[in-house]
């Protein structure tokens, strides 16, 4: 599903599983911060910096709070809780390069089953909504003395990559983006990541090792069991390890079954963002595609053109990393993906006239992330699979195509209306996997 999707779909999942136990409602729900960086780092860095938009802080440390007092208030907005959620976070380095980055890891600090009022028995719940249906804190005690540490009081984890704001190599220095508006620009926006980490924490996550399908203890989880394989028809806790791992790489045909998430889907999500090649290429259809966190969204009616392959006279010259060559008035780009960012690609199509840019991936699963920031970029930019992208290559030149929406479907769902899960090892934040914990800690 599209990116900016994320936060109100996991909102969903999340609400439905409380809907499913029959709960009653309690107060409001309460996300607290247990800070584990080491003194004056992080949340407590005291180096100066100026007010950015809606974030008054006068540290780095200050507005990294900030950030995280107002991502944690929009949770619990939205969330019930007879207890105080805990979230140990904490800014550390975590891999990052010129043109990735890890930008955050997170998840439950630990996993509970067979509690009072549980709505599954033999089930793995995380911390925060096995707190909200048995009614009470069902590890209560001190905030945990640091990252992951015993006795693994706390409820979610979340670890920020500091690297963004030490590291001039990282994403090119990006840097993280402390505003509360989303106004980013080429930064990074922390409190778009902060909100996302937070959901896998609170519930919108399996403990599956995807790796080797194993559930923790031998017992399914809680996510699993609305885990649906419609190529098997089985969901995720009544399949075989080995199946588990062949369906975390079932890109697009692993979905969410839940009726409530199903029900409240059309007042969430838009229309199916599309490619539209025209007839009578043998290659006609509607392709569904990526929508970029940058550029114009898809609309209707939508942006028409040739589709054109890049040509940038350089290495991979179909990459778009360079200026390119010739005339582009008019066209819709075709660029492979790699090499450089997204936004770049882009850019370069932009620069040479082109009306939008489709960019194909280079992995054979699934749809690229088109994640980046560049508000110079006007035109639509979507990303299409591998498969598809070279059919449409080997067809060209000679293809018109329309970059739009298709009203008659959702975003993000599949034939039957389910919501479709990101396979292959939970690609969601920015094309990096999000690191989400094998469950060692269970009770």
């Amino acid at each position: 599903m599209a990116r900016r999707s994320f936060v109100r779909t996991a909102v969903m999942c999340l609400l439905a599983l409380l809907a499913a136990s029959g709960a009653d409602p309690a107060r409001a729900a309460t996300l607290v911060l247990n800070d584990v960086d080491p003194p004056g780092t992080g949340f407590d860095d005291p180096t100066p910096v100026a007010a950015t938009s809606g974030n008054p802080g006068t540290t780095l440390g200050e507005q990294r709070r900030i950030v995280f007092q107002f991502a944690a208030d929009l949770w619990g907005s939205l969330l019930e809780s007879p207890t105080d959620i805990v979230v140990q976070a904490s800014f550390r380095p975590l891999p990052c390069s010129t043109g990735s980055a890890l930008l955050a890891s997170s998840g439950a600090v630990r996993v509970l089953a067979d509690f009072p009022g549980a709505a599954f028995s033999g089930t793995w719940y995380p911390p925060a909504l096995a707190n909200k249906l048995a009614g009470q804190d069902l590890t209560p005690g001190p905030f945990d003395p640091g990252l992951l540490a015993s006795p693994f009081n706390d409820d979610i984890y979340v670890t920020i990559n500091v690297a963004l704001d030490d590291d001039p190599a990282c994403l090119g220095g990006a840097g993280w983006y402390y505003g509360l508006d989303h106004q980013a620009g080429m930064a990074v926006d922390l409190l778009n990541v902060m909100v996302h980490e937070m959901a896998h924490g609170l519930g919108f996550a399996n403990f599956v090792d995807e790796a080797t399908g194993a559930e923790p203890s031998g017992l399914p989880d809680v996510y699993s069991r609305y885990t649906l394989d419609t190529v098997t028809g089985r969901h995720w806790h009544e399949m075989t390890d080995a199946e588990r791992v062949a369906s975390a790489r079932r890109a697009g045909r692993v979905v969410w079954d839940g009726a409530h998430v199903r029900a409240q889907a059309p007042h969430v999500l838009g229309p199916r963002p599309v490619l539209d090649v025209m007839p009578p290429a043998a290659v006609a259809g509607s392709y569904e595609v990526t929508v970029a966190t940058f550029g114009a969204a898809p609309g209707e009616p939508g942006i028409a053109g040739e589709l054109v392959l890049a040509n940038d006279g350089t290495g991979t010259t179909s990459d778009a990393c360079e200026p390119l060559l010739g005339n582009y008035t008019g066209t819709i780009v075709v660029s492979d993906r790699g090499s450089c960012t997204f936004a770049t690609k882009a850019a370069r199509a932009q620069a040479a006239g082109a009306l939008g840019v489709v960019v194909v991936n280079n992995d054979p699963i699934g749809l690229p992330s088109m994640t980046g920031q560049d508000s110079s970029i006007t035109i639509p930019a979507v990303g299409l699979s591998l498969a598809d992208g070279q059919a449409l290559k080997a067809a060209l030149p000679g293809l018109d195509g329309m970059i739009g929406v298709d009203v008659a479907k959702l975003a993000g769902t599949d034939v039957n209306g389910h919501l479709r899960l990101l396979a292959d090892a939970d690609r969601f934040a920015y094309g990096v996997k999000d690191s989400l914990p094998l469950a060692a800690h269970v009770r």
